[in-house]
């Protein structure tokens, strides 16, 4: 697991980092979960922060749309700068990866809350 950089035209699927930053700005950051993957347009992407978490690890909560996508691991801020710059292409969890890996970024998990907004809808009187 290893930061890659992706130059234009580079197949994305043939890596297993962790964090994988394009060379160029992507239309759309994927979230590669251990059963599922979601992407999500850069374009929806409203805020991310960067916080520190229980035993040592990170976590980047970013905002996108009506979901909170919540990654917890080391060395995020990659991921954060990769944001900033419109190039985070892919974010993989890896839950059993050996912790010996520590100058390397790392994603325990990452969980996906969709916020659930009150209806605007008048109350019928």
């Amino acid at each position: 697991m290893s930061i890659k950089r992706l130059e234009p035209g580079t197949a994305a699927g043939k890596t297993d980092a962790c964090v994988v930053v394009s060379g160029h700005p992507v239309p759309a950051v994927r979230f590669e979960l251990t059963d599922r993957t979601i992407s999500c347009a850069t374009g929806e992407i409203r805020r991310w922060e960067l916080a520190l978490a229980e035993e040592g690890n990170e976590q980047l909560i970013i905002t996108a749309g009506k979901d909170t996508v919540i990654v917890t691991g080391r060395g995020l801020m990659t991921a954060h700068t990769a944001l900033d710059q419109v190039r985070l292409q892919t974010l993989r969890e890896a839950p059993a990866r050996r912790a010996s890996y520590a100058e390397e970024p790392w994603i325990q998990s990452i969980t996906i809350e969709t916020v659930k907004r009150p209806s605007s809808k008048p109350d019928p009187r």
